[in-house]
């Protein structure tokens, strides 16, 4: 029997309906995001499958016995705390020494910041929200700067080049250059932001 890649694609790890539904009740217990963003970019095996099976993301956590809109996340608020984090990472390039241009309009665009030597850097609110194989921002910035930089807080603890010269960075290594007396301010405003975050999503 032919099958299209289409129903295949993460058929083996995930055989069925029950198995789906067991991964979704699985991250739910440890906590994990659970909103499509996060799916796609952590276990895309998983939203390839559900999409096949369910018809959607908010169709398989409905099946789980979830409401969908209790994981979405707010976009309203979501970009008020985007600019939050932005504001402090202003502060965190002050206190590193860090020369920077906020906003410049640059060739029609406009990144969060430019630093010296060609280099821009933007900011997100979660590692999941990038994928440099396909992301807009990544695309439109990389032709016209000598290094991208994207700076995150939601994700893995990373320092990481990519060859189409866009570097990925968590805050904490940015926060970890201070001395260690200064430190506390920056971890505590994103524990902050976090906690707000993860508020809007509960």
């Amino acid at each position: 029997m032919n099958y299209s890649k289409a129903s295949t694609r993460g058929s083996r790890k995930y055989p069925n309906k029950a198995s789906c539904i067991n991964e979704v009740r699985r991250r739910l217990r440890e906590g994990l995001p659970l909103n499509y963003s996060a799916i796609r970019y952590q276990d895309d095996a998983l939203r390839r499958r559900t999409t096949y099976l369910f018809g959607g993301w908010n169709n398989t956590l409905a099946a789980a016995g979830l409401n969908p809109e209790d994981y979405r996340t707010d976009t309203e608020m979501a970009s008020f705390y985007g600019i939050k984090f932005e504001d402090t990472i202003d502060q965190l390039f002050t206190a590193l020494a860090i020369p920077f241009v906020r906003q410049p309009d640059l060739f029609g665009l406009r990144p969060d910041f430019t630093l010296r030597n060609g280099v821009w850097v933007d900011v997100k609110l979660s590692e999941w929200t990038v994928d440099t194989r396909n992301c807009e921002t990544v695309e439109k910035y990389t032709p016209h700067c000598r290094l991208l930089t994207i700076v995150y807080l939601r994700g893995r603890e990373i320092d990481r080049m990519y060859a189409n010269n866009a570097r990925l960075i968590h805050v904490n290594n940015l926060i970890k250059q201070l001395p260690r007396r200064t430190r506390g301010y920056f971890y505590g405003e994103m524990a902050k932001i976090e906690r707000s975050l993860a508020e809007i999503a509960a």
